[in-house]
């Protein structure tokens, strides 16, 4: 964070109000994914943001993604069904800025998902995100209503794309000291609905349909100029609507880690630390150990970047006799800018899902694999152009959860911001 010198409240004020307004951006900067100056940050977000209607300003977004084929669109171990499809939408964001303390962002992405021959899989997805900043003096409290309705896979562990609702409720105070130390404290609502009754047999209503409730705090330090370390403690409470006794759970987590600033040669985040996630159910099996994730990118002469990832964190499972999975995934990729506005992407992730519990004397473990590969060119300021391919292979030591799938399409988007 800018250190501000004591006894000057109105520039402090006014620091508040830039960091308020750099909230904007998305619902991950004021929860520190990324390190960054505020001011530059309400520089480019609202300041630059295209349009003018009355009060108000706004950064549209227009888009048509995957236009082309699904080798298998239901993830089928046998017998595939190949079909053409695209997704259609658009959106953006509208900001309104009252004074120095107050700001309102609405950001709404709606789109149509085509399928040619799979009519089931049509369908309206839409997420709409509601904020309201408020900056006082050396405190900035942040309020968040959201609410989607879409269809996509829940997990690596799932094959077809069921369809579930979401609503979230949260809010957020972020403390601003006069030193290098800031500190947030947040707590979120969430309500999860699954519309799409059954996969492969299993109910996901009574399976995956649930409340959360979460309760954390982190607390940062600036370490250099564009680099911040931070030390998490988060805790949560599952509570599902049917069949309560056997799936409800809590975790409790300790993390620390560093966030880059997306401007510097690296970038990106590591959060990684010790969760203790546990059925409330007897009888069902914990888990205690590492958790967490890190995504850092780094780039060199200045047409280059190079990548890695790492997550460890356990999903609530599918199948009735696992409350929950334990995924672990790791990934390199990299990109090369070749001409102006022209460049490629290559990612490469190898995931493990492993299973506490099982019916049969097999001990299952699940191992997928990720090949993706993009084109991307900026046909001029806010329009791009691109061809992405996608590759899923999964093997499985049960039988019949093995399957292969490939995806490629054109993509072409407008940002206006």
């Amino acid at each position: 964070m800018p250190r501000v010198p004591p006894g000057r409240s109105r520039p402090l004020r006014n620091a508040a109000s830039l960091l308020l307004a750099a909230c904007l951006a998305g619902p991950n900067v004021c929860s520190g994914i990324e390190s960054e100056d505020p001011i530059e940050k309400i520089r480019r977000m609202y300041d630059d943001a295209p349009f003018r209607l009355g009060p108000f300003k706004a950064s549209p977004e227009l888009f048509l993604n995957n236009a082309g084929v699904d080798d298998n669109v239901w993830g089928a171990y046998e017998d595939p069904i190949r079909d053409f499809t695209f997704t259609a939408g658009g959106g953006g964001t509208l900001f309104l800025r009252a004074g120095h303390r107050v700001l309102l962002s609405v950001h709404e992405t709606p789109s149509y998902v085509y399928f040619n021959e799979t009519e089931q899989l049509r369908g309206w997805n839409n997420a709409l995100t509601v904020r309201q900043h408020v900056a006082l003096n050396r405190f900035l409290v942040t309020f968040t209503e959201a609410a989607s309705i879409v269809r996509e896979r829940y997990s690596s562990e799932m094959d077809a794309p069921p369809r579930h609702k979401e609503n979230a409720i949260e809010g957020s105070v972020l403390w601003l000291t006069a030193q290098r130390t800031s500190l947030e404290i947040r707590g979120r609502g969430t309500q999860i609905r699954y519309t799409d009754e059954d996969f492969e047999g299993q109910n996901l209503d009574t399976l995956l349909s649930r409340d959360e409730t979460l309760v954390a705090g982190r607390l940062y330090y600036q370490l250099f100029p564009k680099t911040k370390l931070f030390v998490e403690g988060e805790g949560v409470r599952y509570a599902f609507r049917d069949d309560p006794e056997a799936r409800d759970s809590r975790s409790r987590g300790l993390y620390a880690g560093f966030e880059f600033s997306p401007e510097a040669t690296l970038s990106g985040a590591v959060r990684l630390g010790y969760e203790s996630f546990e059925p409330l159910d007897p009888a069902a099996k914990s888990y205690d150990g590492i958790a967490g994730e890190a995504k850092i990118a780094y780039r060199f002469m200045s047409r280059f970047v190079a990548r890695g990832l790492f997550s460890r964190n356990p999903y609530f499972s599918v199948y009735s006799d696992n409350t929950y999975f334990l995924e672990t995934r790791a990934g390199i990729g990299g990109t090369v800018y070749l001409l102006r506005g022209l460049r490629i992407e290559y990612d490469y992730t190898r995931g493990e899902n492993s299973y506490p519990e099982e019916p049969s004397p097999e001990n299952r473990v699940d191992r997928y694999y990720i090949n993706q590969f993009r084109l991307a060119y900026r046909l001029r300021r806010h329009w791009d152009l691109g061809l992405s391919v996608y590759q899923w292979s999964r093997d499985s030591t049960v039988t019949d959860l093995g399957d292969n799938r490939t995806t490629w399409g054109f993509n072409l988007a407008y940002a206006g911001k």
